[in-house]
This record gives structure tokens, sequence and C-alpha cells, in this order.
């Protein structure tokens, strides 16, 4: 991997579908900037609101059930991806019911 200054600009090769390509460039002129501008303030404001996510989850449903939402998340028990998706519901299922027991048997 090279080494870069937290500074340097580089140029990715990234690929879109056109429906989202042309959701992207309405929006950039909407605001008046470049396409490059809109994708990059997009994805800084999608890491930014990542890290939002424990806060939010640990006000809505305490700091034990924040901690395993994001746990299950970071492991990909929240995710949905290509393939079998019956495999991965199931499992998802099983994480989801062992930690209620888990919960369910320790006091707070």
């Amino acid at each position: 991997m090279v080494k870069r200054s937290k500074t340097a600009v580089v140029q990715t090769g990234l690929r879109i579908r056109e429906p989202l390509r042309i959701h992207l460039e309405k929006a950039a002129k909407d605001r008046g900037v470049s396409l490059n501008t809109e994708i990059n303030d997009r994805l800084e404001r999608s890491m930014e609101h990542f890290g939002l996510l424990p806060e939010i989850l640990t006000l809505a449903y305490g700091e034990r059930w924040a901690r395993f939402f994001v746990e299950a998340h970071k492991n990909g028990l929240l995710r949905l991806r290509h393939g079998d998706k019956e495999k991965l519901i199931a499992r998802a299922t099983a994480e989801f019911a062992a930690a209620l027991k888990s919960v369910a048997e320790k006091p707070e």
C-alpha cells in the first residue's frame, strides 16, 4: 500500500450505475458544485454519520443493546449480502436470540 499524506488527493476509478450518476449530477447542479464535490461531500458525511450510530443507539436502546447492535453490524449480521440470504438470516436470528437470552439472564 502506498503511503500518502492525510491531505493528499487521489484519483479513483469509481463505477456507479447510470441512475445514480444522474441523481448525483442533479444534486450537484442544484447545489452549484461539481459532480466530484457532490460525491466527496456525501462520502464524508456518511463517514461522520456512522460515528453517531453508537450514540444514537445508546440513547434509543441503552448501552448494552447499542454495543450489541454495533458488534452485530461489524460482524456482518445486520447486512444482507448476495448469495445465500436465507442462511445469513438464520444465522442472524440465532445470534439475536442468543443475545436476547444472555441479556435476560444477566441483571444490569
